[in-house]
């Protein structure tokens, strides 16, 4: 464990103050605190995981002893941590993901990797609860959960595990969505023992996986120790079978060993169908324990292996006294008496201090220098009404924290209650950020009078402007930063709240069909004449190299990822890069040549020629299908993966859905247009949708049949979430631009939001929030539970 120099003095400070305010830690604990010294300075490592938060007392285990945990302090794979009681601390692993661990916790780090665009952790809960908040994993990019019941694979989501005292599971997901599977069905173990070429094992094998329950949002699911039991005793027979067929391996696995197999490994995924219960709606106690995922921060990491300009990380303690005072930040409870976090330069904060018969605090700061600041409440002063009669005023607002002032004057957050004389006439005003200011007149009676205020979500929660030009393509946010990409060919960079940090050209119109892909600290653009890479954090351009010309640009050339490397279309050819220099590395050969950007799908790379054919290429250039289509010749192409499929579009409205693995087309629609446009897709659960110019048709994945009549007036591509599409709309063809809510069955609107602009990027859904971009270049920050 290391920790840079600046933080470690700070560190001890608030490690003694938290050893003096929590009455759980034993008398040999606090002489660990006592005797911590400073620690050794090192630079800042995005391989590393960062302390950011501490609230109480959290030890980490060094040597089989437990030595006390600071802010700054660095973790990396091996390092436990255990959190006391009354206490929680937060961990940032670079800028994928930052947990918190709760109270009375161990929690492991067992493996950890990580880079730009890569990474593997694997992190194990022995006791206790963790809560996680995890950024949309990329590429090779992987993040799993292990407990002594559980396994579990996520996606990019926020959930919280916990293990029970009789060693149970508890996986509670408020968004996103995570796949279980009992800790003894070991499948990844077994797979790993086989040598690659034993495909038909592996892929019975790979069975078990995929019979593995998917948690959604606003699910739980419990794996108890008696399911660990059970399925232990299906897959311990499986084992041992793998191991007859590996010690036989030098000669030919029978059609005998296969048939047992398959029936051993349907033993297995047939045990879990049946010790594990499949996922429930969400209880209302893990609701409210997932309501702390948003106060969980992530900031800004250094990475000094980028050689650009780093942010710098400060610590603030804040002490106050009473030592039970609630401590907020930025509307967020942080806890009480002392807390201490790591924060980056500039940042704007906004402390709430509180407690009942006391006067509320604010402190107001912007992160300049590390800091410890003690503020103590003033009691309120008890003003005696002489007044008679008198009555009792209660006031209670939802959502609980919700500020009051009566009179002008504060008077705690959630609740109040007091007596006033009888007459006298009281201006209640209730507000939090995210939601309506409410305002309510009372004239006090001689009744008692309990009063509710309930706050309405505001839709727009917040809006910046990013650019002159119109933004487009998507939006990105990596590590609190929003990246956006506006027509003029200019990435502009901002924080959260709009404040713009860099603006970087590349080079040529980027018009609204083509735009850069983001990946780790680099922007990857091709345009009409260019290839283009830049650094995102130093805006330097890293390489710039010629193109062909061709009709694929007017329809959106882009680059993918593949195999750690890059990849973008060059008429007759794929063309391979390094991703971090961007020089090219090699020549991929398309017979025929293409009008289409790749997708990458299981190691391969899918494009469809000129003729009309899908072609599955490995990395040496070679064809592992060749699937017909006979409806996508010389036309450029849009395409979409989903799952082994993959679903294309052409210029001229033919849609195409074609099963990779089976190597057939499985229908075919041509769609009615009035004329050649480009094409986008998305999907989902509900459908495929496909947008022409400004008019989306939607289809049923299995038939390709249309689900409900074509919508127009679409302003950009859509985004699908649990079974809706959120639209922009054009103004002009409606009274305003507006953002509606489609139910994406069947088409009907559920929900419209009217906008002072058109939209003209794809929603991006971000800690449950939409943003979208428009033709102005603002940022527009929507709440959809606000919309009405």
């Amino acid at each position: 464990m290391r920790s840079f120099n600046r933080l470690s003095l700070l560190s001890l400070l608030f490690i003694i103050l938290s050893s003096m305010l929590t009455i759980t830690c034993r008398k040999a604990e606090e002489e660990q605190f006592a005797e911590r010294g400073a620690a050794e300075p090192s630079a800042p490592a995005r391989n590393k995981v960062l302390v950011t938060f501490i609230f109480g007392v959290s030890f980490m285990l060094q040597e089989n002893d437990w030595q006390p945990l600071g802010i700054g302090d660095y973790l990396q794979g091996g390092d436990t941590v255990k959190v006391a009681e009354n206490s929680y601390c937060e961990l940032q692993f670079g800028d994928l993901a930052a947990v918190r661990i709760e109270a009375n916790t161990i929690f492991t780090i067992e493996e950890l990797f990580l880079e730009s665009g890569a990474g593997n952790i694997v992190s194990n809960i022995s006791a206790g609860s963790v809560l996680y908040k995890v950024g949309k994993l990329r590429g090779d990019q992987k993040f799993d959960i292990k407990t002594m019941t559980a396994v579990m694979g996520v996606r990019g989501t926020r959930f919280g595990v916990r293990v029970n005292e009789n060693g149970g599971t508890l996986l509670a997901v408020k968004n996103g969505a995570l796949q279980i599977m009992p800790a003894s069905v070991a499948v990844d173990r077994l797979m790993a023992k086989l040598p690659e070429k034993e495909e038909r094992v592996l892929e019975l094998l790979q069975k078990i996986g995929d019979s593995a329950y998917t948690v959604a949002a606003e699910q739980e699911i419990l794996i108890t120790g008696q399911a660990f039991r059970e399925t232990e005793a299906s897959f311990k027979k499986l084992e041992e079978l793998v191991d007859s067929i590996i010690a036989e391996m030098e000669t030919t696995i029978s059609e005998e060993q296969l048939r047992l197999l398959d029936q051993r490994v349907e033993a297995v995924i047939q045990s879990v169908a049946v010790s594990v219960a499949p996922p429930v709606e969400l209880s209302e106690e893990s609701r409210k324990a997932l309501e702390a995922i948003e106060g969980i921060r992530m900031i800004n990491i250094p990475d000094v292996a980028s050689g650009t300009e780093q942010p710098e990380l400060l610590a603030i303690t804040l002490r106050v006294e009473p030592e039970d005072a609630e401590i907020l930040l930025n509307n967020r409870y942080l806890g009480k008496g002392v807390v201490s976090g790591i924060f980056n330069l500039g940042e704007e904060l906004s402390f709430v201090m509180q407690r009942q018969g006391y006067l509320e605090k604010t402190l107001e700061l912007t992160v300049a220098e590390d800091g410890l600041f003690e503020v103590k409440l003033e009691k309120r002063k008890e003003v005696p009404f002489q007044q008679a009669p008198a009555a009792e005023i209660s006031i209670t607002t939802l959502p609980g924290d919700a500020l009051i002032l009566i009179n002008g004057e504060s008077v705690g957050r959630g609740r109040f209650n007091s007596t006033f004389p009888v007459g006298k006439e009281l201006l209640v005003e209730v507000s939090r950020d995210g939601y309506e200011d409410k305002e309510l007149k009372i004239i006090v009676t001689e009744e008692i009078r309990d009063y509710e205020v309930s706050l309405d979500l505001l839709a727009v929660v917040g809006s910046f402007s990013l650019s002159p030009a119109a933004l487009a393509g998507e939006l990105y946010v990596e590590a609190n930063k929003v990246i956006g990409v506006d027509a003029e060919g200019t990435i502009v960079l901002a924080d959260i709240m709009g404040a713009v940090q860099r603006r970087i050209s590349l080079g040529e119109n980027t018009g609204y069909n083509s735009f850069p892909l983001i990946s780790g600290q680099r922007a990857y653009f091709i345009g009409k004449e260019r290839f283009v890479v830049v650094d995102i954090n130093s805006g330097e351009l890293v390489n710039s190299l010629p193109v062909e010309s061709g009709a694929a640009y007017n329809f959106g050339r882009r680059v993918a990822i593949f195999n750690n490397r890059g990849i973008f279309p060059d008429n007759d050819k794929i063309k391979v890069f390094d991703l971090n220099s961007g020089d090219l590395t090699a020549e991929i050969k398309i017979p025929d040549g293409s009008i289409m950007s790749p997708q990458v799908q299981n190691e391969r790379i899918i494009m469809v020629n000129k003729k009309g054919i899908v072609l599955k290429i490995d990395e040496q250039g070679g064809f592992d299908s060749i699937i017909p289509t006979g409806s996508l010749k010389d036309s450029p192409l849009f395409s979409v993966l989903f799952d082994d499929l993959i679903f294309l579009s052409s210029s001229t409205g033919s849609v195409v859905a074609v099963d990779l693995v089976e190597g057939e087309v499985l229908w075919q629609q041509q769609l009615s247009l009035p004329a050649e446009n480009f094409c986008t897709l998305t999907y989902g659960e509900s459908g495929l949708y496909a947008l022409y110019g400004d008019v989306l048709f939607a289809l049923s994945l299995e038939s390709g049949e249309e689900l409900f009549k074509p919508i127009n007036g679409v302003s950009a591509p859509p985004l699908y979430s649990a079974g809706k599409l959120f639209l922009g709309r054009y103004e002009g063809r409606f009274d305003k631009a507006r953002l509606d809510v489609v139910n994406a069955a069947t088409g009907v609107i559920e929900k419209s939001l009217l906008l002072e602009e058109n939209i003209t990027t794809t929603p991006l859904l971000w800690e449950e929030k939409l943003l979208v971009g428009t033709e102005g270049g603002k940022v527009i920050i929507i709440n959809p539970a606000g919309i009405k």
